[in-house]
C-alpha cells in the first residue's frame, strides 16, 4: 500500500497554469499598480487644475475690478470738473490738473493730502523724473510664438488695448505653459532694461511650475522700493521699467499708473484733455473693498479664496480662517500689471486632503487588481484542479476497467482449469479432487467478493433499510465464514468483544464493511500473518476493528487510500490484486449508517481500520 503523495496538479498543467494565469496576473498586477500611481496623480492634478481655475477666475474679478475703475475715471475726465471727482465716485483719493508743468488741486483738498500726493509723484509729473512702470512679460514679448496673439511693441498694461480681456489671458496662458517662451521672454526683458523680481508666494502644488532659470543681467526686487519677502524664490512675470511720464502719456489717452514704496501701493490715473492732464490718485481702501467684494467664495469645508497685497497680506480677514501660511498657498496666481506684487491664492484648508485623495486612489485601484488578480487565480486553481481531477478519474476509470477484467479473468482461468481437470476423469484420487472443488469454490467466493464491490460501488447512492442489531453477532458470522480460508493461508485469527454492541443498521451492508476490512488486511499482509477482530463500546459509540501485522500505510497517503480505485500499485503485474474500491466502499457504507471508518498504525507495525458507528439507544442489550 505505499505510495507517494500526488499533487492534484499534473506537471504540465503546473506550467500550463504558470503560464496562463499566474505570468499574466502578475504583469497585470504591475500595470495595474502603474495605473494606481498615474491614478493618483491624475487625482491629484484634477484637484490642484480645479482649484487652479477658481483662483483663476478670482485674478480675474480682481482684473476686471480695476479696468472698470480705469473706464469709470475715464467718463468723469470726459465730463466733470476735478472738484466733483470724489462725489461722483468714492474711488477718487486726490483729485489734479497738471498745466504748463504745474499742479493745481481742487479747493477741497487737504494740505496732508496735496503734500502724500506730491511726494508720490510730484516730481514724476512736474520735472520728467521717472518712475517703474509694469508690464507682462509675456505681453512685452516679441516672438513668433502663435502670432497675432500678443501685444506689438509699445504699448503697455496701462494703455487700453484693441484685443479682449480673454483673448490677452489666453495668449498669457499659453506662453505661461511653455517654460523655453518664458525663458526667452525673460531674457528678452532683461537684454530690454526691465527690471525682474520675484514672487511674493511660494505655491505648494506641482501644478506651479518652477520659475524659469535666472537670466543675465536680472534685477531681483531687492532693486525694487519694497524688499522682497524671504520665501523660495519664483520669478514674477510682471516686470518693470523706469520710465518719465512723457513716455508713458504718448502711447495712450489715459491710463492707470501703480507705483510700490516704502508705503505700499499707491495708483495714479490719469487722462490727456485739451492743453492739459488730469487725474486722481486712487482711494486703496476703497479699491481694496471692491475687489474683495468681487472674490468669488472665501471660504469652503476645502480651502480659502484671498488675494494677498503687495506685502503678503489678505485683504479678505476673518476670524473663520484657519491658521494660514500667507506665503505658502496651495496655488496661487499673479494678478495683473496694474496691481504689482499682489496675487490671488488659495489654501487647504487641510493640507494633507491631496496626499489623502491620492493615497485613497492608489488603494483603491491596487485593491481592485488585487482581487483580480485573486480571482484570476482562484479561477485558474478551480479550472486546473478540475482537469486534474478529470484528467486523474479517467486514469482510474481505465485502470479499473483493466483491474475488473484481470481480476475477472484470473479466477476464471483457475475454475476452467480444475473443472477440465475433473470432467477429464484422469484424476483418480479423491482428495486431489477434493482440493480441486475447495480451489474452484475458493475463486467463486473471489468473484462474488469482486461482483459485490462492484455492485456496492454502483448504488453508492442508495439509501439502505435498517433495523436494530448486534454488532458482535455480525462480527462472529463474518469472521467464521472468511476464518477457515485465512487459516488455509497461514493466519492466526482472533475476537474480542464486550458482549452486545447494538447499532441500527444493514446488516448486509455492515458484513461488507468487515469483508473489505479484513480483505484488506489479508492483501497487505507482512511476514507476520496476524488478524484481531475487537468490537466494543466507547460511551456513546460502537467500534468495530481490524488489527494486523502488516506492511502498514506510509504516512502521507492515510487519507488517499479511502479514495475511489486508489492502490499502492495499478499495474496489472501488481502482487496483490484488487480494484481499488474496498475501503472506498466500507467508509461509503459506514457514513451512510451515521459513521465513519479510519486508519491508524498500530503499535508494533501493521495497521487498525476501525468502524465507527452510533449506540442504539432504544434498542440496549
Amino acid at each position: 500500500m505505499k505510495r507517494a503523495a500526488k499533487s492534484i496538479f499534473s506537471f504540465p498543467l503546473v506550467w500550463v497554469f504558470v503560464a496562463a494565469v499566474v505570468i499574466p496576473g502578475i504583469a497585470l498586477c504591475i500595470l495595474a499598480l502603474r495605473s494606481a500611481d498615474r491614478e493618483s496623480l491624475y487625482a491629484q492634478r484634477r484637484f490642484e487644475s480645479a482649484l487652479a481655475a477658481e483662483v483663476g477666475l478670482a485674478a480675474e474679478r480682481a482684473d476686471e475690478v480695476m479696468r472698470g475703475i480705469s473706464q469709470e475715471l475715464g467718463e468723469i475726465a470726459r465730463y466733470a470738473d476735478i472738484g466733483d471727482w470724489r462725489s461722483a465716485n468714492p474711488v477718487v483719493g486726490t483729485p489734479f490738473e497738471l498745466r504748463g508743468g504745474e499742479i493745481s488741486f481742487p479747493a477741497a483738498s487737504s494740505g496732508a493730502e496735496r503734500d502724500d500726493f506730491l511726494r508720490s509723484f510730484g516730481d514724476f509729473l512736474r520735472s520728467g523724473a521717472t518712475l517703474p512702470t509694469y508690464d507682462s512679460v509675456t505681453r512685452i514679448y516679441r516672438g513668433d510664438y502663435d502670432d497675432g496673439l500678443y501685444i506689438n511693441e509699445g504699448e503697455s498694461s496701462s494703455a487700453p488695448t484693441k484685443r479682449s480681456g480673454v483673448e490677452r489671458q489666453r495668449a498669457e496662458s499659453m506662453a505661461a505653459a511653455d517654460s523655453e517662451v518664458m525663458s526667452e521672454a525673460f531674457s528678452q526683458a532683461s537684454s530690454e532694461g526691465f527690471e525682474i523680481s520675484a514672487r511674493n508666494v511660494a505655491p505648494t502644488a506641482e501644478l506651479s511650475k518652477a520659475a524659469p532659470a535666472p537670466v543675465e543681467n536680472r534685477h531681483t526686487a531687492s532693486n525694487t522700493e519694497v524688499p522682497s519677502a524671504p520665501v523660495p524664490e519664483q520669478l514674477s512675470q510682471t516686470v518693470s521699467r523706469r520710465r518719465s511720464f512723457a513716455d508713458v502719456t504718448s502711447e495712450s489717452d489715459y491710463g492707470l499708473l501703480p507705483r510700490l514704496s516704502e508705503n505700499g501701493l499707491s495708483i495714479l490715473f490719469w487722462a490727456k484733455m485739451q492743453g492739459a492732464t488730469v487725474g486722481c490718485s486712487l482711494n486703496m481702501g476703497v479699491a481694496r473693498d471692491l475687489i474683495a467684494e468681487a472674490i468669488p467664495g472665501v471660504l469652503t469645508d476645502v480651502r480659502v479664496l484671498n488675494v494677498l497685497d503687495e506685502n503678503g497680506e489678505p485683504i479678505v480677514e476673518s476670524e473663520t480662517f484657519p491658521a494660514l501660511d500667507w506665503r505658502r498657498p496651495f496655488v496661487a496666481r499673479e494678478i495683473s500689471p496694474s496691481l504689482p506684487r499682489w496675487e490671488a491664492g488659495a489654501w487647504l484648508v487641510d493640507p494633507g486632503a491631496p496626499a489623502i485623495r491620492a493615497r485613497f486612489t492608489r488603494i483603491a485601484v491596487s485593491i481592485l487588481a488585487a482581487a483580480l488578480f485573486a480571482v484570476m487565480a482562484a479561477g485558474g486553481i478551480l479550472v486546473a484542479r478540475a482537469v486534474t481531477i478529470e484528467t486523474r478519474a479517467a486514469a482510474q476509470k481505465t485502470a479499473f476497467a483493466a483491474n475488473v477484467t484481470h481480476e475477472l479473468k484470473t479466477p476464471l482461468t483457475s475454475i476452467r482449469l480444475f473443472s477440465e481437470l475433473l470432467l477429464s476423469g484422469k484424476q483418480t484420487d479423491e482428495s486431489r479432487r477434493r482440493e480441486y472443488l475447495r480451489a474452484i469454490a475458493a475463486e467463486v467466493g473471489r468473484l462474488s467478493a469482486l461482483v459485490e464491490d462492484v455492485l456496492t460501488f454502483s448504488a453508492r447512492g442508495r439509501n439502505y433499510p435498517m433495523s436494530p442489531l448486534d454488532l458482535s453477532d455480525i462480527a462472529r458470522d463474518v469472521l467464521g465464514s472468511i476464518e477457515p480460508r485465512l487459516e488455509a493461508s497461514g493466519f492466526t485469527v482472533g475476537m474480542s468483544d464486550d458482549g452486545p454492541v447494538p447499532v441500527k443498521g444493514n446488516r448486509a451492508a455492515l458484513a461488507q464493511v468487515l469483508t473489505n476490512m479484513l480483505s484488506n488486511a489479508e492483501k497487505y499482509s507482512g511476514d507476520v500473518k496476524e488478524i484481531t477482530v475487537s468490537v466494543e463500546r466507547r460511551e456513546d459509540t460502537a467500534v468495530l476493528s481490524v488489527m494486523d501485522r502488516g506492511i502498514g500505510v506510509e504516512p502521507g497517503i492515510s487519507a488517499e487510500i479511502f479514495r475511489e480505485f486508489f492502490r499502492g500499485d495499478d499495474s496489472l503485474s501488481a502482487m496483490r490484486s484488487g480494484v481499488g474500491l474496498g475501503l472506498s466502499i466500507a467508509r461509503g457504507i459506514a457514513e451512510k449508517h451515521g459513521g465513519s471508518v479510519t486508519y491508524s498504525p498500530r503499535e508494533g507495525g501493521g495497521s487498525v481500520f476501525s468502524l465507527f458507528l452510533p449506540l442504539d439507544a432504544a434498542n440496549p442489550r
